[in-house]
């Protein structure tokens, strides 16, 4: 929660910057919470797919080291080599 909040301030900031630096002023001023609510939008689907390619990478580690671990016990290995 408190890093889409810190998100959502750094959103906040560059706006007031922007309207600072007259870059886009009327229209960030007229649509400053549309301008928001998009960017924080395409912000939350990126962490979904960040934390979607994260869970795979997991599960295809997992997999691979169950692999290993099979191959090793049918080539009668010993435990502690496992």
């Amino acid at each position: 929660m408190a890093k889409h909040g810190r998100t959502r301030e750094a959103v906040q900031e560059a706006i007031r910057i922007c309207k600072e630096k007259n870059v886009l002023k009327e229209y960030l001023s007229s649509r400053e919470k549309e301008v928001v609510d998009m960017l924080m939008e395409l912000y939350d689907e990126q962490e979904v797919l960040r934390s979607y390619v994260e869970s795979e990478k997991y599960e295809t580690e997992m997999a691979t080291k169950i692999d290993m671990a099979k191959e090793m016990l049918c080539g009668n290995e010993p435990l502690d080599k496992i």
